[in-house]
């Protein structure tokens, strides 16, 4: 618990950086800048936004999430479908995290990490 408590504060903490950071090269890290000037085709390449990096990584880990679900419950998803079992109770706990997480983002956007680190934690002691 605490090694994933240390990795999502250093993961916030770094994320508000990039985010907040006037230029997208300011916040790159140094090997990243090394691999960037080996693989430059052209001096016109442009840094990745936080947004391709988003994609990439929610790309990559629904192919993984995909997978996974195939083989764990793939005779199930091919019977049922791969929503069976979702009653209205699961839909409204699945649209109160999608507004959670665009909550959260609102807060990294407007505000800093130490202020979401507070109001989790006060939304955690009120529910």
């Amino acid at each position: 618990v605490f090694t994933a408590c240390c990795t999502s504060g250093f993961s916030s903490v770094y994320f508000e950086r990039v985010v907040k950071s006037r230029s997208a090269a300011a916040a790159t890290p140094r090997w990243d800048k090394a691999l960037r000037s080996r693989l430059r085709s052209s001096p016109s390449t442009k840094p990745i936004s936080v947004w391709a990096r988003n994609a990439q990584m929610a790309t990559f880990s629904t192919i993984i999430a995909l997978v996974g679900a195939w083989v764990k419950d793939g005779d199930c998803i091919r019977k049922r479908g791969a929503l069976a079992g979702f009653s209205p109770i699961v839909w409204t706990v699945v649209l109160l995290q999608a507004c959670g997480g665009l909550c959260t983002a609102a807060v990294i956007a407007y505000a800093d990490n130490l202020l979401k680190g507070f109001a989790t934690g006060g939304s955690m002691l009120l529910s």
